[in-house]
C-alpha cells in the first residue's frame, strides 16, 4: 500500500483560496460597507442635534411668551436662565458644543463637532436651522427641512 502524502500538502490549494476570499470580504467590508456605516452613524448624530436645537427655539419662545423670569419684560433667556427653568441645556449634548449668544428681543445658537469632523449648525429667533460643511454656520448658511412639529406660521 502507498503512502499517502502528508494533508498539509493536500490542504495548500484550499487555504490559498480561504485566505483569497477572506482578504477579499475584509476588502468589501473596509471599502464600500465601512463607509456606509459612517454615514449613518453621522446621519443620525446630526439629526439628534436638529432636534435638540428645535427644543431650544422652542425653550425660547416658551420663555419669551411666559416672561418666565418674570421681569416684567419679554426677552430671551440666557443658556443659565434656560436650565434654571428646566427648559434647555446646552451641555447636554456630548457630540458638540453649543454656544448661545442673547439679546433682549433676539438669539441666536451655533453647534460646532467637538471632533471637529462634519456639519457646523446655526438657529436664531426665526427658528430656521442652517448648516455648513467644514466651517461655522451662520444666518446665511444652507436651510435645513423646516421642522414639522412646529405652527409654520411661526
Amino acid at each position: 500500500m502507498p503512502a499517502s502524502p502528508p494533508p498539509t500538502k493536500r490542504m495548500w490549494p484550499g487555504c490559498l483560496i480561504g485566505m483569497l476570499l477572506l482578504v477579499s470580504a475584509a476588502a468589501v467590508w473596509w471599502l464600500i460597507v465601512r463607509p456606509k456605516l459612517a454615514l449613518e452613524r453621522e446621519r443620525t448624530r446630526e439629526a439628534a442635534l436638529v432636534e435638540h436645537l428645535h427644543s431650544l427655539v422652542d425653550a425660547q419662545q416658551q420663555f419669551y411668551d411666559e416672561d418666565l423670569d418674570e421681569d416684567g419684560v419679554y426677552d430671551y433667556a440666557t443658556a443659565s436662565e434656560l436650565a434654571a427653568q428646566k427648559l434647555f441645556d446646552a451641555q447636554t449634548n456630548a457630540l458638540y458644543r453649543i454656544e448661545l449668544e442673547v439679546e433682549a428681543i433676539r438669539w441666536q445658537a451655533t453647534a460646532e463637532p467637538k471632533d471637529g469632523q462634519g456639519r457646523y449648525f446655526f438657529v436664531d429667533h426665526t427658528g430656521v436651522v442652517r448648516a455648513q460643511t467644514g466651517t461655522f454656520a451662520g444666518p446665511q448658511s444652507e436651510k435645513l427641512a423646516p421642522d414639522t412639529r412646529q405652527d409654520p406660521n411661526r
